[in-house]
């Protein structure tokens, strides 16, 4: 391969211009636009053309003497002379041409852009003055000097900013603010008339200028110098921005008696130079440095000078491509061409292909192949390539959009072959990476299942069952997914309605993913799944594989979820709450009735749930049984007296008197209960005479501090009750004794019976009205005449 690499430049010289202005009026300023071209020679003549074919428009006789500088705004156009004068002309009215003369030789004009409006300009010369020319508002030429200093040489104006050169240095101002901006003459430069400033406006914010040896780069917005270098190894005879750099037309001064022509440098940002061209100028040795301008158009520059005029044109980056191809050097043009039509990258990148088969290319040039629609030649030539040399890395990863497709044999050859090395990852990788309307997916699938037959590779295993889904076959996958003791395996039995098929692995299958809440979850699945697979199956199946806590979860889950389900199961869930779940099952007990009491009682004592177990002995009338439970088992004489209490039999209360006296925490309890649960005469009784019990004889007086309390506030009822009753019955008395209102039939009855005493009583809202025998059941047989006597014994019935 070739280090040759192609040239930045292309250069042409130019042959539509005249050539008597090469020749015997050679050409001394000019200005290019995007429309037109303007040129001025020494013998004072103007020359405008169009800009791209340098079609002559005008030729002109303007001044006397050398043009030096030429301005253009669009439509106006400003010439400055040796002579003295400066033409201000429109360019689409050639024949209407206005001369200003300002008898002093001239090098620098300015329009104050647009001239159609403002009507002004500025110039300088040899004097040193800068003038600024306008019109009066009576249409009367005036002059105002700007600036004194020496030979002025440049002047340029634009966006509200001038820019002016003399000896002693350049000068921006705005003048709108009146900011001025001075850059110093290059120091080693002794005459400054024979070095003029060139510089590229090249738009409103970015000024690039070049002195002698120094360059400066402005930020006119800003009015400040962002890069420079004052001391430089060029002598500038032009400049002008390209890209992110600096081009330069280099001026070879005469040495060791020989002239050189001028070099075209190209330097980056760091200063670095990327192109350094001579260029062969005709009559190179017959200028000065001053005779060279470089002058920017769309997309090249023009190299103008009085023998001769060059375009140079970058070479963009289709050129440089055809002069990679043109010298066989495929690859560096497949590089360039990222902008190139993708369909002719790629002919150039089979080339290199053709040329050096190197892999590493070629997987490269893939990349540029997806989502292209190729022509069935150019995947022809592909399959063509692959049937004589193929690897992984040089399949394409996915389909093309047009109708023809690599073969896929050529994939397929590449994974067998993987697959028969065994680089199972290479192999996994491709699998993933590759579209899989790109190979046989049931070949390979199968060529995988039966190397799984006798090899067990995990990663080919996860391999095997993605593709196994994607051909719609989960059962192959059951028995891969046991292999690997997937956790998800019974999610995946049950989203493909598998559970059933595989419900004698469910035991094996159940503890993938053994965390308790991934147990929970896999339980959870088998509920969701109850009527396909009743509880019966699955109690009786785990029961068989010793597998208990299973049962537990899912029985317990079950009855909260559907109760209904479990009625059957009561016994089971007893048995499995025993073991698994003792603060429940007392509840359970007591809520559910379709369990074996008997059977419930054996669970009970073998587990050591003695709550439960009180429970049902006392639901059975094994009262007694209970009692000694509590006493010996549960130790809890609190419990023992509110169950006899519970039971509330007089037997059953001396039973636990006479079976407890010989444990000091139960006498003590049951004295510490006296006079609320307990009668305090059968307990003291009853304590044995050489028992030691911690805290009797406080015990004993809390009793007697209790009987004697008793005894008082016994009393103070009492009376309270007496006193009630004799003031209640007073009352009574009275209204007995009251006496009443008699009728007429009443009174004859008493007048006619002389002999018997009649009474009149009130009785729970009823008079009676008789013999005082007949209502009071006695009669007095003392003295009537005696009231005193006989109103006493009345009394006495009556209360």
């Amino acid at each position: 391969m070739s280090n040759e690499e192609p040239p930045y430049f292309r250069y042409k010289r130019v042959t539509s211009l005249p050539e008597r202005f090469f020749t015997t009026d050679p050409i001394s300023a000019s200005f290019l636009s995007e429309e037109y071209a303007i040129f001025g020679t020494h013998s004072g003549m103007l020359l405008i053309t169009t800009s791209t074919t340098f079609k002559t428009l005008k030729i002109f006789k303007g001044h006397t003497a050398s043009v030096l500088d030429i301005d253009f705004d669009g439509q106006t156009f400003a010439a400055a002379s040796m002579d003295g004068t400066i033409l201000i002309g429109d360019i689409n009215q050639l024949d209407n041409i206005t001369k200003y003369d300002f008898k002093r030789p001239l090098h620098a004009v300015s329009l104050q852009k647009p001239y159609s409006k403002t009507k002004s300009f500025y110039s300088g010369g040899k004097a040193g003055d800068l003038v600024y020319t306008t019109r009066n508002w009576l249409n009367q030429r005036t002059d105002e000097v700007l600036f004194r200093g020496n030979c002025i040489t440049m002047i340029k104006y634009g966006n509200d900013r001038l820019i002016w050169c003399d000896s002693a240095g350049i000068y921006l101002k705005n003048l709108s603010s009146g900011q001025l901006l001075k850059l110093k003459a290059p120091v080693e430069m002794e005459k400054s008339e024979l070095y003029w400033p060139k510089l590229d406006w090249s738009d409103d914010k970015a000024l690039t200028i070049g002195w002698f040896n120094s360059m400066w780069k402005i930020d006119v917005a800003e009015m400040k110098v962002t890069w420079s270098d004052t001391s430089t190894d060029y002598l500038i005879a032009s400049i002008a921005t390209y890209s992110d750099g600096i081009l330069i037309l280099n001026y070879t001064s005469k040495t060791d008696g020989e002239y050189y022509p001028p070099d075209l440098i190209l330097i980056d940002q760091n200063g670095d130079e990327i192109v350094n061209d001579e260029l062969p100028i005709r009559g190179y040795e017959n200028l000065n440095v001053n005779d060279y301008g470089l002058l920017r158009t769309q997309k090249s520059w023009l190299l103008i000078c009085p023998n001769d005029a060059v375009s140079i044109e970058p070479l963009w980056i289709g050129d440089r491509i055809n002069w990679y191809v043109q010298r066989e050097e495929f690859k560096k043009a497949w590089e360039l061409g990222e902008s190139m039509n993708p369909y002719q990258r790629l002919d150039v990148g089979l080339k290199e292909w053709k040329k050096n088969k190197d892999v590493e290319f070629f997987k490269k040039l893939l990349n540029g192949l997806n989502n292209l629609e190729y022509s069935n030649h150019l995947v022809n030539e592909l399959n063509v390539i692959y049937s004589k040399y193929v690897s992984a890395e040089m399949l394409p990863s996915k389909p093309y959009s047009g109708e023809k497709q690599i073969d896929p044999k050529y994939y397929d050859q590449v994974l067998n072959e993987l697959l028969y090395k065994q680089e199972y990852d290479q192999f996994v990788h491709y699998l993933h990476q590759w579209d899989h309307t790109l190979f046989s997916v049931g070949d390979i699938c199968s060529h995988m299942g039966d190397i799984l037959e006798s090899e067990d590779v995990p990663v080919l295993r996860d391999a095997y069952i993605s593709l196994s889904l994607e051909l719609e076959e989960p059962e192959n996958c059951v028995k891969h997914y046991i292999a690997l003791k997937d956790p998800q395996l019974l999610e995946f039995l049950d989203s493909h309605h598998l559970l059933d098929r595989h419900f004698q692995e469910l035991p094996l299958i159940i503890y993938f993913g053994v965390p308790p809440k991934k147990l929970e979850e896999n339980v959870e699945i088998l509920i969701n799944n109850v009527h396909e697979i009743l509880p019966q199956r699955i109690i009786k199946l785990f029961k068989d594989n010793q597998m208990d806590h299973v049962n537990y979860i899912y029985l317990n889950k079950l009855r909260k979820v559907d109760p209904l389900k479990v009625k059957d199961f009561e016994d089971e869930i007893v048995s499995l709450f025993a073991k698994f779940n003792k603060q429940e099952l007392f509840d359970f007990l007591q809520v559910h009735s379709k369990y074996s009491i008997e059977n419930a009682i054996k669970i009970c004592e073998n587990n050591q749930c003695y709550k439960e177990l009180v429970y049902l002995l006392s639901k059975v009338g094994e009262n007694k049984k209970a009692l000694i439970l509590i006493i010996d088992k549960m130790n809890d004489p609190g419990r023992a007296i509110e169950f006899v209490q519970s039971v509330n039999e007089k037997n059953l209360w001396d039973f636990l008197l006479d079976y407890s006296m010989n444990k000091p925490e139960f006498v003590k309890e049951l004295l510490m209960n006296v006079g609320k649960l307990v009668d305090p005469i059968p307990v003291v009784s009853r304590i044995p005479v050489n028992v030691k019990i911690d805290g009797l004889k406080g015990a004993l007086i809390d009793i007697t501090r209790n009987v004697t309390l008793d005894k008082k506030i016994y009393d103070l009822v009492m009376d309270i009750i007496s006193d009630e009753y004799m003031s209640i019955s007073e009352a009574l008395r009275k209204l007995k004794m009251m006496g009443y209102i008699v009728d007429k039939e009443e009174l004859e009855l008493v007048r006619s019976d002389m002999n018997h005493t009649y009474i009149k009583l009130r009785e729970e809202n009823t008079e009676k009205f008789g013999k005082e025998e007949d209502i009071l059941g006695a009669k007095w047989d003392g003295d009537l005449n005696n009231k005193m006597g006989h109103k006493s014994f009345l009394q006495y019935k009556i209360m």
